[in-house]
């Protein structure tokens, strides 16, 4: 077997493939369980995530940029104060949202240095990592409705099995890259092989509620494709950072911005559609 394929894990090694199926096997049915259990111990999860994905996102942190140091809590202590004002006051919570990420970037005013475009990197790169962890809070609110449960398994559904197809479609069949430079593995078969499983994902979910098949085959597909953006988004992220993982928390995964970049960006989606009346 190819060694690079391979981990060393407590004097023994252990191909990667193993370690992920271990580790998915372990913590998805715990995630899993507190989705379902919902209220303050999924609030307490969703915290839990911000300031271990704020932790990731400060070591990818640009090296131009200068070291990670203490300023780099205001951005999750922020994003925690909306999670938990979203708790009491729902979606209206979210009117504070743009002032806390502009808040977040004003560290960077009192760097020493006076180079106007390092400023307005580091200003960028704080106000970013605001909003990227500012998407968990979409989490809570829609977990958080009346039908809630359901359309987060929805959600969970065609993110990973959209990651799922796509790893194995794209390693048997993929051949042209999505973009090399930014993620050497995504490939436009794996893509369109995730796609297809996000609207079968949608399609069974359809049979199970009783809801317009059309309509959420169209929507498992759209959460495929947005779960795929979060990907490559995070992937550039890293690349910023000239780094393979965002960590190394989960054994075979990496860290748990490689696991959960998806539905970053799937679930926020997935809450407009059905808060605007499309689903």
């Amino acid at each position: 077997m190819d060694k690079s394929m391979m981990i060393r894990t407590g004097g023994r090694l252990v191909s990667k493939f193993a370690l992920r199926v271990i580790s998915a096997a372990v913590l998805a049915p715990l995630f899993l369980l507190v989705v379902y259990l919902g209220q303050l111990p999924f609030a307490a999860l969703c915290t839990a995530i911000i300031w271990l994905c704020a932790m990731e996102l400060s070591g990818m942190r640009p090296k131009e940029l200068g070291s990670p140091g203490s300023s780099d809590i205001i951005a999750p202590a922020l994003v925690t104060v909306l999670l938990l004002a979203t708790q009491f006051m729902g979606a209206r919570a979210l009117f504070v949202a743009p002032p806390a990420i502009l808040l977040s970037a004003a560290p960077a005013w009192f760097r020493p240095e006076t180079d106007s475009a390092d400023l307005t990197r580091d200003m960028c790169w704080r106000a970013l990592s605001a909003a990227y962890l500012g998407l968990i809070v979409f989490w809570l609110l829609l977990r958080g409705r009346p039908d809630g449960l359901e359309y987060f398994i929805l959600a969970i559904s065609a993110t990973w099995l959209n990651d799922i197809l796509a790893y194995f479609v794209g390693k048997a069949l993929g051949r042209k890259r999505i973009s090399p430079a930014v993620s050497p593995n995504k490939t436009y078969a794996g893509a369109a092989a995730g796609l297809l499983a996000g609207g079968a994902a949608g399609a069974i979910f359809a049979l199970v509620v009783g809801f317009s098949a059309l309509a959420l085959t169209a929507a498992g597909m759209l959460l495929a494709a947005t779960a795929q953006l979060g990907d490559l988004f995070a992937s550039m992220l890293k690349r910023a950072g000239r780094i393979d993982d965002s960590g190394n928390m989960i054994p075979g995964h990496g860290g748990v911005l490689d696991r959960l970049d998806g539905l970053l960006f799937s679930v926020p989606v997935l809450f407009l559609l059905l808060e605007l009346g499309i689903l």
